[in-house]
């Protein structure tokens, strides 16, 4: 086989290289869809969820201090990190 696709013209091969990488992509989208279906990919659905999450808490938290000034970004920061820490990508 090696031999074969060594002695194979360029256009032949540039042909050859396209549709194994089509073909590996189409397998890679079958192990996606089947591993999603059985939620063996919920962890990451989460793990945004959490990430969503935090940065929308931070935001707010920055909206806050800005009209109202009270506790520091620094400790904003400090909270956030603590509660990404206990997060479930964490456990």
């Amino acid at each position: 086989i090696k031999k074969a696709i060594d002695a194979l013209p360029e256009d032949d091969y540039a042909q050859l290289r396209q549709w194994f990488s089509e073909k590996d992509w189409r397998k890679w989208d079958r192990e996606i869809e089947a591993d999603s279906g059985s939620g063996k990919l919920d962890f990451l659905v989460r793990e945004a969820l959490d990430d969503y999450e935090d940065l929308r808490c931070l935001r707010e938290a920055k909206q806050e201090e800005k009209d109202s000034p009270t506790i520091g970004m620094a400790e904003v920061k400090k909270q956030i990190g603590r509660r990404s820490s206990r997060s479930s990508r964490f456990r």
